[in-house]
């Protein structure tokens, strides 16, 4: 017999399958990695825009004041708070609005997009007698809380506003 050197089909076949398992699992890794990634990366982006409408929502809240003429505002199917702003750089009718799983702020009838993806929208408004006039409830809180397509975490906020406002 003479010496032979290299490898035998079946040491050749054995290195790929082991290769072939190696990369599997690696590639397994990866993508798991890389899910978890977008999924993370996805959730922070819509905590971050839900967390910018809030600020916008009690920002345009805390100013609110009766529509033009009086000191009432307007709750509509707890889905539009419509009022005006005492702080003179928010003019015009304002209204906070919710609907097909968006959320708008309204500004004489134009609306401009705040937040996409809002489902479990509730608005609604608690009343006290503020200014000692038990005849006339005023408005003590603005309640707003919803959720995000695709997420558990629920977002409230509850504003006081400046001045009396009624319903």
């Amino acid at each position: 017999m003479r010496g032979n050197s290299g490898f035998t089909l079946i040491e050749l076949v054995a290195t790929v399958v082991i290769l072939s398992v190696v990369a599997l699992i690696t590639s397994l890794f990866l993508v798991m990695g890389v899910e978890s990634y977008v999924v993370a990366a996805d959730t922070a982006r819509s905590a971050q825009a839900a967390h910018n409408a809030l600020d916008r929502i009690s920002l345009e809240l805390k100013s609110a004041r009766g529509l033009p003429g009086t000191s009432q505002v307007s709750l509509t199917a707890n889905s539009v708070f419509s009022y005006s702003s005492m702080d003179p750089n928010l003019p015009g009718t304002r209204a906070l609005r919710q609907a097909n799983g968006s959320l708008f702020l309204s500004i004489n009838n134009v609306n401009y997009l705040l937040l996409e993806n809002v489902n479990a929208f509730v608005l609604n408004v608690e009343q006290n007698d503020m200014d000692g006039d038990a005849a006339n409830q005023e408005i003590s809180s603005i309640n707003i809380s919803f959720r995000l397509d695709g997420a558990a975490t629920t977002y409230s906020l509850s504003v006081t506003p400046r001045t009396f406002i009624r319903l």
